[in-house]
């Protein structure tokens, strides 16, 4: 199990260049990484055992373990409760033919969280292609570790020429970007569906559902989580008896995997709602920066103290220039970025007459 963490932490080890926000990271890096442990986690067995133990006096245990592992279990709704009132030993696990509720997705879970895994690497895996590697050139070229002295004035000098040059150009570079953290945050709502389509429609209100029965807000005396994931529940085996007719046979099956899934569905829920109310608040935030000057000068004055120089830098870059440069900022060190962007204010004071504009609206 170790070692396939460690593993795990060589793939999503930290990059030392961030081309993203720390929101997009969220989304595209730390969720990726809870959903591969996650996996690895319900598939170790010296932790969870077999995924499930069925008794049926009158049957194999084997067969009766396979064939309700491939054919589902199921809970009475009626008998939830019951078990307080001494009639049966588990919630939802007793006699009666009442209403079920059948348990289909325990064998599917793994290959869920895979699934989700991939979705949200998605965007980054989409950025990453779009991207190309700019940012991470200009930071290596600023980078003051990786140059002697006499050199660092001039290729600070040459990063600056190469901004000004490729000024007006960086819109779709932002306009990409915004899509990928839009569709992080689509991403989201559609993990969130379809994890509640899977767990049969105990998903969607779950951590809401703990947060009042733990408050003892709710009419139920069984936790939601037992109700969701129980750990015991019933499973019908067919069979033609000695005189060729059909039997039905009630086995009770333990489910070991819901230990765990009862408690990874809990945390995902809460980082689901986090993610999504980040990323919402994140994408309305670059929209106002596509808008709004000011708070461009607000994202670089953070890094950079002098706010004449940053009102003349920012009043004539459009929002895909500020944000490239914003990139660059949290990857090199403050001094590095205060005399880049001297040496940018510099070239476009000499440039402005010559070139009179307006500043671009984005």
């Amino acid at each position: 199990m170790f070692h396939l963490l460690g593993t795990l932490g060589k793939l999503f080890k930290l990059h030392r260049v961030h081309i993203d926000g720390c929101v997009f990271r969220l989304h595209t890096g730390a969720t990726v990484a809870f959903l591969m442990a996650f996996c690895m986690l319900l598939t170790a067995k010296e932790y969870v055992g077999t995924p499930i133990e069925c008794y049926c006096p009158t049957l194999p245990k084997s067969v009766v373990n396979s064939f309700c592992w491939v054919e589902s279990t199921f809970s009475l709704r009626s008998l939830f409760n019951a078990s307080y009132n001494g009639s049966v030993v588990y919630p939802g696990a007793g006699p009666g033919r009442g209403d079920r509720k059948y348990h289909t997705y325990y064998q599917w879970v793994c290959f869920l969280m895979f699934a989700q895994a991939l979705c949200f690497y998605a965007p980054r895996w989409l950025w990453k292609a779009w991207e190309g590697g700019k940012v991470p050139a200009i930071v290596a070229a600023l980078d003051i570790r990786s140059a002697i002295t006499k050199d660092r004035a001039d290729l600070r000098s040459q990063m600056a020429d190469f901004l000004v040059v490729n000024m007006n150009h960086n819109r779709c570079y932002l306009m990409k970007y915004l899509f990928c953290e839009a569709l992080s945050v689509l991403n989201v709502v559609v993990q969130v569906g379809f994890t509640d389509y899977v767990l049969g429609g105990s998903f969607l209100t779950y951590g809401w559902d703990l947060v009042r029965w733990h408050r003892g807000e709710g009419r139920e005396f069984v936790s939601p989580a037992v109700m969701a994931f129980p750990r015991i529940a019933m499973c019908s085996f067919f069979k033609y008896g000695d005189s060729g007719a059909l039997e039905n046979r009630e086995a009770i099956c333990v489910l070991p995997l819901n230990i765990l899934n009862e408690k990874l569905f809990a945390f995902l829920w809460f980082w689901y709602v986090l993610l999504l109310v980040a990323g919402v608040l994140t994408v309305i935030y670059r929209v106002l920066l596509l808008l709004s000057v000011p708070l461009r000068r607000r994202l670089l004055g953070w890094r950079y103290p002098d706010n004449k120089r940053i009102s003349a830098v920012v009043s004539a870059m459009s929002a895909g220039d500020v944000f490239l440069l914003s990139l660059v900022g949290q990857n090199v060190d403050s001094l590095v970025f205060s005399q880049l962007v001297n040496e940018m204010s510099r070239r476009l004071v000499k440039v402005a007459p010559a070139v009179p504009s307006a500043p671009p609206l984005i």
